[in-house]
């Protein structure tokens, strides 16, 4: 993150790939990261006017249920070629969106009393983020490198 801070002190502009990094951190929770979080807020915001503070809200109490909640869900291979597979712990009531690398919706699939799923990634090669959420307000974002 300061690297890319650094960077555009000097040249006064974002690379294409630290934007997608930028967008993905402003995502983050504030309360949890702090003022790096913020600092990509702030750059993010001079080529875009995305708010971000909808994410913020999550102090300790949350955090705990994350690092809980994140190990209930397996997703693999890890990287994949193409197919992703999901395995629930507890069957999971919730959505699940898959964001690329600059953090642009690719596909929204809504998830009823499941324990498994099997994803098709059919984009080109990147990073894409699998964030599952349910109705009591839990996020749990999983990194997914695809390689053809």
């Amino acid at each position: 993150m300061y690297r890319i801070y650094m960077e555009y002190i000097k040249t006064d502009s974002i690379t294409t790939d630290d934007k997608g990094v930028l967008t993905l951190l402003s995502r983050e929770c504030s309360d949890l990261y702090g003022d790096v979080i913020h600092l990509a807020r702030y750059m993010v915001n001079t080529y875009s006017m995305t708010y971000f503070d909808v994410f913020d809200g999550c102090g300790t109490e949350l955090r705990y249920s994350r690092k809980r909640d994140q190990q209930d869900i397996s997703v693999f291979p890890n990287p994949t070629e193409g197919k992703v597979y999901v395995r629930f712990q507890e069957a999971f009531d919730g959505v699940l969106d898959i964001t690329d690398a600059t953090g642009k919706v690719i596909t929204q699939k809504k998830i009823k009393n499941s324990n498994t799923l099997e994803i098709d990634l059919f984009k080109k090669n990147g990073v894409y983020i699998f964030r599952f959420s349910n109705d009591e307000g839990n996020v749990i974002n999983k990194k997914i490198v695809l390689i053809e």
